[in-house]
């Protein structure tokens, strides 16, 4: 029996599949211009954004946010209409696409980067070009031009910060296998409390909970690291950035604090294995909860 198909609003996801036994479906100008002219419609019907995408001789990789859960009937759409035109154009019977798609839901703030790199870095990794920039059926070089308007430019700048920031990180060599998680309902790339988290919601959504958002209890007995993890998801911010002596510093580390004690419903000894807390002693660390609330 297949797996479920992670299916969550607002996700981002990276998909691939390939051409039936390694078969070169993509072998020619006509059949790549083919896949792309369907993947622009039909990411639109679908309320697809598409992020990344990089289509190789006998397969493709693509970078998406799924809008509305609509991930599954996208694909099916757009890898059936290939198909159809395919075995018209090039004849044959059976399969065109190996197997189902495959797909890995990206743990945003921590993997996006990465996947990026490694799905415009398939060129290269098969001696190709030496710079994915020279790719013409990637998104590589749209990021930088007035063409290209299908790709979600802005979420490429939100993601790597700046133009520049993009160039520097895109010749980086990405081995994304070692942070592909299996679980019973799919691949994710990204940490284990990250997979944790989304199987969870997941699982909600099927019983048909009114939300498939974080609840109060779920903090309880996360491990410390989880937790702060789950502080910096929340603020969007990074805690190894900050200057816990500075003004904004001691608010961060006052608010944390009320986090895990008051959500987490850590003790203070507990408390006192986040590095922000090393140096404060049980009774100040009680003042200031106190102050704080």
């Amino acid at each position: 029996m297949s797996k479920s198909r992670l299916k969550l609003k607002n996700y981002f996801y990276h998909v691939m599949n390939r051409g039936d036994k390694g078969e070169y479906i993509f072998n020619d100008y006509k059949m790549k211009y083919i896949f792309l002219e369907k993947l622009i419609f039909f990411k639109n019907k679908h309320f697809i954004k598409l992020v990344a995408f990089c289509i190789m001789g006998n397969h493709f990789h693509l970078i998406i946010k799924d809008e509305e859960g609509l991930i599954s009937e996208f694909m099916h759409d757009l890898e059936t209409v290939f198909a159809v035109k395919y075995r018209k154009d090039k004849g044959g019977k059976g399969y065109v696409f190996q197997n189902r798609f495959r797909s890995q839901i990206i743990y945003y703030e921590k993997y996006m980067q990465n996947a990026i790199v490694y799905v415009l870095n398939n060129p290269c990794r098969k001696h190709l070009i030496d710079n994915p920039l020279s790719y013409h059926w990637s998104s590589a070089a749209l990021y930088f031009s007035e063409n290209g308007d299908f790709v979600d430019k802005q979420s490429v700048e939100d993601i790597f910060g700046s133009k520049i920031n993009f160039l520097h990180c895109i010749n980086n060599k990405i081995d994304i296998s070692n942070h592909i998680i299996e679980t019973p309902i799919g691949e994710i790339l990204g940490d284990q409390w990250y997979a944790s988290r989304v199987v969870g919601k997941y699982n909600r959504r099927i019983e048909n909970s009114d939300s498939i958002g974080m609840r109060r209890n779920d903090y309880i007995n996360i491990p410390i690291q989880s937790a702060l993890l789950l502080f910096e998801h929340r603020n969007k911010i990074t805690l190894k950035h900050i200057d816990f002596c500075s003004k904004y510093g001691k608010i961060v580390r006052n608010k944390l604090l009320v986090f895990l004690k008051d959500e987490c419903q850590m003790n203070y000894s507990k408390i006192k294995y986040a590095y922000p807390f090393f140096n404060m002693k049980y009774n100040a660390l009680a003042k200031t909860y106190s102050r704080c609330k």
